[in-house]
C-alpha cells in the first residue's frame, strides 16, 4: 500500500562545472502539423480541460506541455516565461539521450552490434586499460555490458541518502572525479550483477567514456553530426562534468519541440524523414523491461518502460524522465509522444502531476467514446461487506465506513475515500491528483477475500488478513 501512495520517482541531477553550447535560434523551424484533437481520435472535452486546468494553475511549475498524436501536434501549450524557443534543463533525460547514441555508435562500428554480442560483454573487454582495478575482485568478471546499461552491475553506490552537495554521495564524488571511470569501476561489489536495480549516474557516465574513447571527434561532437543534425537540433547545451567528459547522466537542455523529435524518433523505430537514425533493433531492445525496480517503473537501458494503469486499463510505455517531472512519454499502442517539462529543482509535486496528467486527462482520451465512469450508488449493507484489514506486499492497510462511504486508511500514508463505480470496482484519490483503482474479489455469498490495487506503473494484490467490524 504504501508503494502504491508514494510518488514514483525521484532522480537527482547535480550541476556540472562546463558547458557545450549550440544555438542557432534563427534556424528555428516549424516542422510539425497541428491537428484538433477530433482529427486524431482523442477525447476533445478531455484536452481542453486539461489545457484550462494547466492554465489556471492546476499543476504549479508546469512549464511545458506538448502531445503529439499520429505525427501531429494536438496541444503545445507553454506557461510563465517559457515558449517554443526557450530551452529547458531536461535532467535524467539524458540518459536516455546516451542510450541513443549507444545504439548510433554500435550502428557506426564503434561498438559491437546486438548480434555480435555486445551486450555479454565483460568489464574487462570494455576497459582494458583498467584491468588492474577490475582484477582486483573477481566478482567484478561477471558483470557484463547489459548490467550497465540497465543499472544493474551491482556495484555498492548510493545517491540518495546525502545532497548533492555532499561529497558522501557517490555521483558528487564521480563528478568532481579527474579520472570518473576509474572511480566507478573501482567501486565494491554489493550484489550479483543482473539482480538488483541500483539507480546509478556513474554507470551511466561509463557509457559516454565509451563513446569518448571510441570516436576521433569526442562523445559531443559525435551527438551533434549523427543525432542531434539529422534531426534539425540546432539548439541546445550540453554540460561537462569537472574532468570534461560529456555530462551523459544529467547535463542536456533542449527545446520542448525538440525532446518531441526525440520521442518521435524513437516511435518511428528509430527512422526520421525515412532515414535510419537509430538502429531499430537497439531502440526494442533499450526500451523493453531488463530490470526490475522497486517502488518506480522498471528499467530498460537507460529508459523507464512498463504498463502504465489508469482507470481500469492498462497501456505499455517507456519514456525518459528527468528530476523534478521532465518527461518523453512514448505509447507505441497509441501512437503517442507527449512531453512535460517543470521547474526541475524544489520541485517535488512533479511527479505526482505527470501521473495526474496522463491517467486522468492523456491516456482516458484515446478511447472519446469512454468518458470517466460514474458512480453507482451502494448501500451501507454492502459496504460494510469490504470492512476489515487486509495486507499486500507493501504493507497493511484497513477499510471502514466513514461517513456513509469506505475510508481506507494505511499507516505513514494518506487516507483517502473509495467512490464505488461497480459492485466490486471503487477509485480512490490522493491529494485530489492521484487515481488509486480497487478491484475486489468477492464470493458468491458476498464475502470480500481480497482483491487488486493499481495505480500508474504498479500494481499488487492483496488479501483480508482478518475481520474488522468498525
Amino acid at each position: 500500500m504504501k508503494k502504491i501512495l508514494s510518488v514514483l520517482i525521484l532522480v537527482f541531477i547535480a550541476t556540472v562545472s562546463c558547458t557545450t553550447k549550440y544555438k542557432d535560434v534563427q534556424s528555428f523551424e516549424t516542422v510539425w502539423q497541428k491537428a484538433s484533437a477530433e482529427d486524431v481520435g482523442l477525447n476533445p472535452a478531455l484536452m481542453d480541460r486539461l489545457i484550462q486546468d494547466a492554465h489556471e494553475g492546476r499543476f504549479p511549475n508546469l512549464h511545458a506541455l506538448i502531445v503529439v498524436k499520429d505525427s501531429r501536434i494536438v496541444v503545445e501549450e507553454y506557461f510563465g516565461e517559457f515558449d517554443a524557443k526557450t530551452s529547458h534543463y531536461t535532467a535524467s533525460v539524458t540518459k536516455s539521450v546516451g542510450s541513443m547514441l549507444v545504439g548510433i555508435a554500435m550502428d557506426q562500428g564503434l561498438l559491437p552490434g546486438l548480434d555480435d554480442g555486445v551486450l555479454d560483454m565483460r568489464l574487462s573487454d570494455l576497459f582494458p586499460e583498467y584491468q588492474e582495478i577490475l582484477s582486483a575482485d573477481p566478482r567484478k568478471a561477471d558483470i557484463r555490458f547489459r548490467h550497465i546499461l540497465s543499472m544493474s552491475a551491482g556495484f555498492e553506490w548510493d545517491e540518495y541518502t546525502y545532497p548533492y552537495d555532499d561529497q558522501r554521495n557517490d555521483w558528487v564524488r564521480v563528478r568532481n572525479a579527474s579520472e570518473p571511470a576509474s572511480l566507478v569501476l573501482e567501486q565494491r561489489v554489493a550484489h550479483n550483477p543482473g539482480k538488483v536495480f541500483n539507480y546509478s549516474g556513474g554507470l551511466s557516465m561509463l557509457l559516454a567514456y565509451l563513446i569518448e574513447r571510441e570516436t576521433d571527434m569526442g562523445a559531443a561532437a559525435f551527438a551533434k553530426r549523427y543525432l542531434f543534425e539529422p534531426l534539425g537540433i540546432s539548439d541546445y547545451e550540453w554540460k561537462n562534468l569537472t574532468g570534461g567528459l560529456i555530462d551523459f547522466p544529467g547535463g542536456l537542455s533542449l527545446r520542448p519541440r525538440d525532446m518531441v523529435k526525440l520521442g518521435q524518433l524513437y516511435l518511428n523505430g528509430g527512422r526520421w524523414k525515412g532515414e535510419s537514425i537509430v538502429p531499430k533493433d537497439w531502440v526494442t531492445e533499450s526500451t523493453r523491461e531488463h530490470i526490475i525496480s522497486i517502488n518506480s517503473p522498471n528499467y530498460g537501458f537507460q529508459w523507464w518502460c512498463g504498463k502504465f494503469y489508469y482507470h481500469d486499463r492498462s497501456v505499455y510505455l517507456y519514456m525518459a524522465s528527468g528530476h523534478g517531472g521532465q518527461k518523453i512519454f512514448v505509447i507505441p499502442d497509441f501512437s503517442l509522444v507527449v512531453i512535460l517539462a517543470h521547474k526541475v529543482f524544489d520541485n517535488p509535486a512533479g511527479e505526482m502531476h505527470n501521473t495526474a496528467i496522463m491517467s486522468r486527462y492523456i491516456l482516458p482520451a484515446t478511447d472519446p467514446f469512454n468518458p470517466r465512469e460514474v458512480p453507482v450508488e451502494v448501500g451501507i449493507e454492502t459496504l460494510s461487506h469490504f470492512v476489515g484489514a487486509y495486507a499486500s506486499s507493501n504493507g497493511h492497510f484497513k477499510i471502514n465506513i466513514h461517513n456513509g462511504r469506505l475510508k481506507v486508511t494505511a499507516q505513514n500514508t494518506e487516507s483517502m475515500y473509495l467512490v464505488p463505480l461497480s459492485r466490486a470496482r471503487f477509485r480512490g484519490t490522493v491529494k485530489d491528483m492521484i487515481d488509486v483503482e480497487f478491484v475486489f474479489d468477492i464470493t458468491d455469498d458476498g464475502k470480500v477475500q481480497g482483491g487488486w490495487i493499481s495505480y500508474a506503473f504498479a500494481k499488487d494484490s492483496f488479501v483480508r488478513v482478518l475481520k474488522d467490524s468498525k
